[in-house]
């Protein structure tokens, strides 16, 4: 847990002022506006706060500052908010190190390198909270001082972080965290179930957006998520539509018609294809003709007929190929084949313009994908898929009524610890104490609700009857104690029963000032009560009081490191 130990001024590199801190109380005496408020700003700044409000008058040339604590000492430029530095030991120097480092020092310093109960908060809060919840000062201020009938912790709303919240929800919610955290986890695997579904989802819509389109295609009445009256829609269409197409006339006619057109369109190919070959064969002859004629004239005369005779056999027979091939004619037979293929397709779109408006091929393909799909919708309903956006709506409502439940025992608690550093002051002389215990079955309460802390006392009607009334406020001076008391008890709470991580300080600005003379001595009675129990635990306490003046003497008497500004 982080302590405390020094704060140290400087002023272009010559200190200026430091302040030795005990691990008991410290007291500090200033004069009106000299600093002491400065002095918890200054260092809140040192643990990480963005903001610094300093005295010009005291504080007006101070340009860096250092905190040693027991975990290293960590400095900041007061000019330059982006500056930080950080030891682990005085006679180390200086290390300039980046925010992020800085701030993961002072956490580390405050867990004392036991995360747990920062990770417990942090699932409690559903964010992750910073170290700064850490860095909590439970202060109190002149001018807040008294109210406790609003808050007890008052001060700590005007930040602009409260950093209080997150602790309290957690330190009341103990008994609730192990069943929050459980729904946590539970809403986690939820969303990735979500998640694994989430393609199966999409297309789901996208089949029931093609069904959809499909019924409108067909000119039949969709019905929306009713998918079995969809289906027997469907289904009575088919059967229409099977008696439509035993109706649709000449059909036998419109696919007989389609074969002998395959048929004619392949023997044209054919005949074009021979045409094209006996054309190339002519042409070769009419060459051979003239190649064998030449060389008949070259052996003409020849007494050789050897020669001769089989040269004029050559040509006799390639004259009667030729012949042959230009009395076959292609282009008459062609010219038919092709008028006879157009009279066929004409009477093909005749047909399918008859049979257009059934279209019964179409119409029973988009039958058949709707069936198909229909059948995939039913199925995915029929899984009995979980509504996953309800149940995790459920868990997070359960988690809201966790948080708003509280551990009782813990509030019982707090007000137990309240009224024994309240009713240790009884009988030492402060009168509007005594006054109180006067009082029928006095006592202090503390409601966790509204953090605030009442006195009740039992009324007993004329019938016998009792009942609990809340007493009148009495004074400024009384409820400011019972302020202290509150913050003592939430002190003693947070470090000795739940080892909390918080840090070990609680700065008490100008508190002396509501009490008389006479009530001055009970902040010492409260102090060295609570030291004596809570131990290594930075109190510091500021006041403009004279040291001689016998309400404060007794804090220099008893040697509880006074520190004069």
């Amino acid at each position: 847990m982080l302590r405390i130990t020094k704060l140290t001024l400087f002023s272009n590199h010559i200190i200026v002022n430091s302040f030795d801190f005990s691990n008991q109380v410290n007291f500090i005496r200033m004069g009106n506006s000299k600093g002491k408020s400065s002095l918890f700003s200054l260092v809140d700044y040192l643990l990480g706060s963005s903001t610094i409000t300093l005295s010009e008058e005291t504080f007006k040339n101070i340009d860096y500052v250092e905190l040693q604590t027991n975990h290293g000492i960590f400095g900041r430029k007061t000019f330059d908010k982006n500056h930080f530095t950080y030891r682990l030991r005085a006679e180390d120097g200086k290390q300039t190190v980046g925010e992020d480092y800085y701030k993961s020092q002072i956490e580390n310093a405050c867990l004392d390198g036991d995360s747990s109960e920062r990770d417990s908060v942090r699932e409690l809060a559903d964010e992750n909270v910073t170290y700064r919840t850490y860095t909590l000062f439970n202060f109190l201020d002149e001018h807040y001082l008294g109210q406790i009938e609003k808050n007890i912790f008052s001060k700590q709303m005007l930040l602009d972080y409260y950093r209080g919240k997150y602790i309290f929800d957690y330190v009341f919610n103990k008994n609730n965290i192990k069943r929050i955290n459980t729904l946590k986890k539970e809403i986690d695997e939820l969303n990735k179930k979500g998640a694994r579904t989430s393609v199966e989802r999409e297309l789901y819509l996208g089949k029931t957006n093609r069904l959809q389109s499909l019924f409108a295609d067909l000119g039949l009445d969709y019905r929306g998520n009713a998918m079995q009256k969809n289906a027997e829609i469907l289904n009575k269409y088919e059967k229409e539509l099977l008696i439509a197409n035993s109706q649709i006339k000449q059909s036998e006619d419109y696919y007989y018609l389609w074969d002998v057109l395959n048929s004619i369109t392949n023997t044209i190919r054919k005949l074009k294809e021979q045409k094209m070959s006996l054309k190339s064969q002519n042409e070769l002859n009419e060459k051979r003709i003239v190649l064998l004629g030449s060389l008949k004239e070259l052996f003409d005369g020849s007494e050789s007929d050897n020669i001769v005779n089989p040269i004029i056999e050559m040509i006799n027979k390639c004259q009667t190929v030729g012949v042959a091939a230009e009395q076959s004619d292609f282009d008459e037979t062609i010219s038919e084949l092709e008028k006879r293929k157009k009279d066929i397709q004409k009477e093909i779109y005749r047909i399918k313009a008859v049979n257009s408006e059934i279209n019964v091929d179409t119409k029973r393909g988009k039958v058949a994908e709707a069936r198909v799909l229909l059948q995939d919708i039913l199925s995915y309903k029929d899984k009995g898929e979980e509504n996953v956006e309800e149940e995790i709506k459920n868990k997070r409502k359960e988690i809201r009524e966790l948080r708003n439940s509280y551990d009782v025992k813990i509030e019982e608690r707090v007000s137990t610890l309240i009224n024994h550093y309240y009713s240790s002051l009884k009988g030492k002389g402060y009168s509007f104490i005594d006054r109180d215990y006067e009082k029928n079955d006095f006592r202090l309460s503390f409601n966790y609700k509204k953090m605030t802390v009442l006195g009740y006392t039992t009324i007993i009607s004329e019938s016998g009857e009792k009942y609990n009334a809340i007493t009148m406020l009495e004074s400024m001076s009384r409820q400011t104690v019972i302020q202290l008391c509150a913050y003592f008890a939430f002190n003693q709470l947070f470090k000795q029963e739940f080892n909390f991580p918080i840090i070990s300080t609680l700065f008490l600005d100008n508190v002396s000032k509501p009490f008389e003379n006479s009530n001055k001595p009970l902040l010492y009675d409260l102090l060295t009560l609570f030291t004596s129990e809570v131990k290594d635990f930075n109190v510091i306490v500021t006041t403009d009081c004279d040291e001689d003046n016998k309400g404060t003497r007794v804090f220099y008497e008893n040697g509880l490191n006074p520190i004069l500004g």
